[in-house]
């Protein structure tokens, strides 16, 4: 049966032709739609390239990338994610256009930029972490990135170029057929009725189109972008060019400007390499080397290098300055050359290194050198000015000094000359005092242009100015000789100076004064004179003193004769000129048989030989020598003062030695004398805190001794051993006691007596126990003024020095003792070092001994030194004679010769007020205890422990305070509880004074005991009012229980006193 149209079987074949026809149709849709993907793909990625140069830019500059652009932290897993994205995407288009070979090719290489950015991702992240290194990472990773991007670019662009074409055969063959289509479509739709399927199909085409308008938008819009990408960055490279081409035209002109100024100057530039063996080659010098040199380059590299050029004197600088650029530093440096020519110049030459990190040392140098021969001999000459002004200066001080020393002494020694000669001595006075000269500019007709204060005031005038603008006729204004005007002016323009003219001249009150006058002629490149400059200065003095100077040349040759110094003249060979009686004297020879001698004609050859050296030292420097000279003579020793200073004539020349000097013995021994009281005084100040702290060891060592053996038990076998170092501590507080004596501390107990007293019982125990063989001589003076002192420490200083006396008299002799009444005067005191005016009390101690030699006696004072055998004596007894005395207010003079003997003489300060009582220790025997609350304040622990246990063992209640401040605070607490308080004088931080003040502003009444191992003279009558006794250290528990009990009755005496009704 023939199929028909309408029967089945057509239209299943017309359904599957339609099907087939309907399935190429898609095909050509979706092939184009996937090229034009892949195509939008290409450029996105291109997108992506470029997203990572922007925020390489960032990077560079420091900053952070772009918000858009890989996320807002570019940190490694961005890049990483980035570059596999890329990857898959440049995958996806190799293999969608595989079937193209040259699509294939371009595919490759963007594939390759990929990669290569895939490598770079290390450095991408060291991009990110290192400051210092992102430039120099960051421009490796741009060359990269720039190769990445030019590959990516060509590819998408091929690739597009490709799609364009074949795009464009499909639509071709579209066209070609549609019809055919549009047909298989009809019938498609037909067959479709039929079925009820071709509503789907339609909707899927309906998809396909606007997909299709979808990518075609897209890339539409990304070939707009990347337009407008390429046209900025040519606008930038534009501006680049630009600006290139701007610096170099500047660069150019600035070479040019440079090379000119080089050429013009006569410094010059200089480029030196160094060799990697030391040789230096010049690779380039300015021209002004040559002018500076007279060599060229290569006759300075054929010498063997710059160095040839340089100065032998000063080839160690130029070594040295090698040596500072070698080491990488700048350095400038001054030195001499030879130049071509053979003179010699100098150059200022600044150099600076350039360093090669690859060699490790310095290549070349580079340098700028310049010629200051010209300010070197400036500099030279001002030296030498310089030099010549200071020796000018030199010689008028010296001029200045010798003859104000003459005037002073003709004035001190002729005190009672005439009047005139007093006046004639003013004036001589008064030309050195107003030796002041006037500085002065003017025209050569006489109106001034510049003139100091000096010239004013010589003038009368107020000030400069004042001369200025009234003094206008100089010659007739101030000459008193026209003529010498006329005169002055013929001089100055015939020789162009004039020097020493005198003259006369009005001062502005008409007083006529003479001046004399230097002065030169200044004059201009042509010659011509443009005005005068010079000195003038007031001789008036001068010519008026001449005139006394001549009137008095005897009574000055006489001042001279009758001084006490020696004085002499000598001329160039040491010979003598004139000398004056007192050094005639000396040399025992007249002036007449001294004129024409040497010093070798009159003194020691050894003696003359110091004088000769000492007198070639003045001629040679010109200068004022001072020398001390010691001279011994028929046994004396005697101690000279010269003073030499050169004689100069009329030019300024050493003529001679005028020479002065006087016997200083004296001098040198009170110097002496100062020196060893100095000595002493350091000594006392040291052996008087050492015996404050002996004191304080002693104090518990007897304390501690005496509360044990309280505590033993009769015929204890230790009451013996303890007893012995009881013994032994005490002699040590005696010991302690006589330095307390020389640092003039020791516990003075005052009162108003004759020193007679003291002698007479002193001398009723000498009796008992001096040899019989030597006689006592007793010199006392009848009415004795009295003295304040203690008669026990004064009888104790007669009896040191008369059992040392005694001692100096093995074989007996003669020992007197003698009180005199002595009022001394300033002549007494000036010779005496330590004393002073007023009336004293002199007790003297002589005796005839073997006598003390000098050296000795410079020691005799000192603590601990004696001439005894070892055994014999301490050393502390003429220490402690010494110390009372000055703890007197007295002094001890010691006079004595080797056989000779010795005479103490001590002065103690006459004493005409009433009797006063010192506070006293209570006896202690027999010492009674109490039941009172006593306060103990020492800053040593061990003092205050003993003291506590031992009053503590009297009964009494014992409260303990370490220092002034915690007393304080003690005894406010517990004020009206307190009976006693037991104070330590010498305490850090609060004084033991200091304390007591504190104590007497809150209790008027407040009872205290001073302990201390100083003495309490040092307390103001004020402070004494409110203590009520002294307990000196060292002391035993049971004294210090005395001392305490005895304080403390007298106190409650006290508050009876002011308690019972007026």
């Amino acid at each position: 049966m023939k199929p028909t149209l309408t029967s089945p079987i057509w239209s299943w074949m017309t359904l599957l032709l339609a099907l087939v026809f309907i399935g190429w149709a898609l095909w050509l849709i979706f092939t184009a739609h996937s090229l034009h993907q892949e195509v939008v793909r290409g450029f996105s990625w291109g997108h992506q390239l470029h997203k990572v140069e922007r925020c390489l830019r960032n990077l560079e500059k420091g900053l952070p990338p772009p918000s858009d652009d890989i996320g807002s932290n570019p940190a490694p897993g961005n890049w990483k994610q980035l570059i596999e994205d890329a990857d898959a995407e440049i995958r996806s288009l190799v293999l969608a256009l595989n079937a193209d070979p040259a699509v294939k090719g371009y595919a490759a290489r963007i594939t390759k930029a990929v990669r290569k950015l895939e490598a770079m991702q290390p450095e991408i992240e060291q991009v990110r972490d290192i400051g210092p290194a992102r430039r120099r990472l960051v421009s490796e990773f741009r060359s990269e990135l720039n190769e990445a991007l030019d590959e990516s670019e060509n590819a998408i662009l091929a690739i597009q170029l490709h799609q364009e074409a074949l795009a464009t055969a499909l639509v071709g063959k579209w066209r070609a057929l549609t019809m055919l289509v549009m047909v298989a479509c009809v019938l498609a739709i037909f067959v479709a009725l039929l079925s009820n399927t071709h509503l789907q199909e339609i909707a899927e085409r309906s998809v396909v189109e606007e997909r299709l308008k979808k990518y075609r938008d897209q890339l539409e819009e990304l070939v707009e972008e990347r337009t407008l990408e390429v046209a900025r960055a040519n606008e930038q490279l534009k501006e680049e060019l630009s600006r290139r081409q701007l610096a170099e035209n500047a660069l150019r002109l600035s070479e040019s400007r440079y090379r000119l100024i080089s050429e013009l100057t006569s410094d010059y530039i200089y480029s030196v390499r160094i060799e990697a063996d030391g040789r230096l080659v010049t690779e380039w010098v300015t021209e002004a080397f040559q002018r500076t040199t007279g060599y060229t380059v290569e006759e300075v590299n054929a010498l063997g290098g710059w160095l040839a050029l340089i100065h032998p004197d000063d080839m160690p600088l130029a070594e040295n300055f090698g040596r500072t650029l070698s080491a990488r530093l700048a350095s400038s440096l001054e030195y001499r050359i030879r130049t071509k020519q053979g003179l010699t110049r100098w150059l200022g030459d600044f150099a600076r290194p350039e360093w090669d990190a690859t060699e490790g040392r310095v290549v070349r140098v580079l340098g700028a050198v310049q010629d200051i021969t010209e300010r070197k001999l400036a500099e030279h000459a001002l030296q030498k000015a310089h030099g010549e002004l200071e020796q000018r200066v030199t010689e008028r001080t010296t001029e200045l000094v010798q003859a104000n020393e003459s005037l002073q002494r003709e004035i001190a020694e002729r005190r009672r000359a005439e009047d005139d000669l007093r006046r004639a001595e003013l004036k001589y006075r008064s030309i050195f005092e107003n030796a002041v000269e006037g500085i002065y500019q003017t025209t050569p007709d006489g109106r001034f242009l510049a003139a100091n204060p000096a010239l004013a005031r010589m003038w009368g005038y107020s000030s400069p100015a004042e001369l200025l603008s009234t003094l206008i006729d100089v010659e007739h204004q101030i000459y008193v000789d026209p003529q010498q005007r006329s005169i002055f002016k013929r001089v100055i323009e015939e020789q162009g100076y004039i020097q020493g003219f005198e003259y006369q001249t009005y001062r502005t009150d008409g007083a006529v004064i003479w001046v004399s006058e230097h002065a030169h002629v200044v004059r201009d490149a042509q010659g011509e004179v443009l005005y005068y400059e010079g000195t003038i200065q007031d001789i008036t003095e001068r010519k008026r003193a001449e005139e006394a100077l001549r009137a008095s040349e005897a009574k000055y040759r006489s001042l001279i004769e009758n001084l006490e110094q020696c004085i002499f003249l000598k001329d160039r060979e040491l010979r003598f000129i004139t000398a004056n009686p007192p050094f005639c004297a000396l040399a025992g020879r007249t002036e007449n048989e001294l004129i024409g001698k040497t010093d070798r004609d009159l003194f020691p050859p050894e003696l003359a030989a110091r004088f000769a050296e000492v007198d070639q030292l003045v001629l040679r420097d010109g200068k004022p020598i001072d020398t001390e000279e010691v001279v011994s003579e028929h046994g004396n020793t005697k101690q000279f003062r010269a003073v030499r200073s050169p004689v100069r004539d009329a030019n300024g020349q050493v003529a001679g030695v005028l020479g002065i000097f006087w016997d200083v013995t004296e001098q040198k021994a009170l110097e002496a004398q100062l020196r060893q009281s100095q000595k002493m005084e350091a000594i006392g100040r040291l052996a008087g805190g050492v015996a404050h702290d002996f004191n304080n060891l002693l104090t518990i060592i007897l304390g501690n001794l005496s509360l044990t053996l309280s505590s033993l038990p009769e015929g204890s076998e230790m009451r013996e051993s303890l007893a012995i170092a009881e013994q032994a501590a005490v002699r040590a507080a005696e010991l302690t006691r006589q330095l307390l004596g020389f640092s003039r501390r020791a516990i003075l107990r005052t009162e108003l007596f004759s020193l007679n007293l003291a002698v007479h019982e002193t001398l009723n125990i000498l009796r008992r126990t001096i040899d019989p063989r030597i006689a006592i001589e007793v010199r006392t003076e009848e009415h004795l003024w009295p003295v304040r002192a203690d008669r026990a420490q004064i009888g104790q200083v007669l009896m040191n020095l008369c059992l040392n006396a005694r001692d100096a008299m093995p074989s007996g002799g003669r020992l007197i003792l003698e009180t005199s009444n002595v009022t001394l005067d300033e002549d007494y005191v000036r010779w005496h070092l330590g004393s002073r005016k007023g009336d004293f009390v002199r007790l003297r101690v002589q005796d005839t001994g073997h006598g003390i030699a000098p050296e000795v006696r410079a020691q005799i004072f000192e603590p601990f030194f004696t001439t005894k055998a070892p055994g014999k004596g301490t050393g502390l007894g003429l220490a402690m004679v010494f110390g009372i005395v000055k703890q007197h207010q007295g002094w001890i003079d010691c006079n004595s010769e080797v056989g000779a003997g010795a005479v103490f003489d001590i002065y103690i300060p006459r004493d005409n007020g009433e009797v006063e009582s010192s506070a006293q220790t209570s006896n202690v025997n027999g010492a009674q205890g109490g039941q009172e609350t006593i306060l103990l304040v020492d800053d040593e622990e061990q003092i205050r422990s003993l003291g506590m246990l031992a009053l503590q063992r009297y009964g009494y209640r014992v409260l303990l305070a370490e220092d002034g401040l915690q007393a304080i605070d003690t005894y406010l607490r517990q004020k009206g509880r307190i009976h006693l308080i037991v104070l330590d004088l010498t305490m850090p931080h609060l004084s033991g004074r200091d304390t007591l003040a504190e104590l007497v502003k809150y209790d008027p009444h407040v009872p205290v005991l001073i302990s201390s191992g100083y003495s309490a003279e040092s307390l103001t009558p004020a402070e004494s009012d409110h203590i009520l006794g002294f307990v000196g250290k060292p002391y035993r528990p049971e004294e210090l229980a005395s001392a305490v009990r005895a304080a403390i009755d007298q106190a409650r005496e006290r508050r009876l006193q002011h308690a019972a009704p007026i």
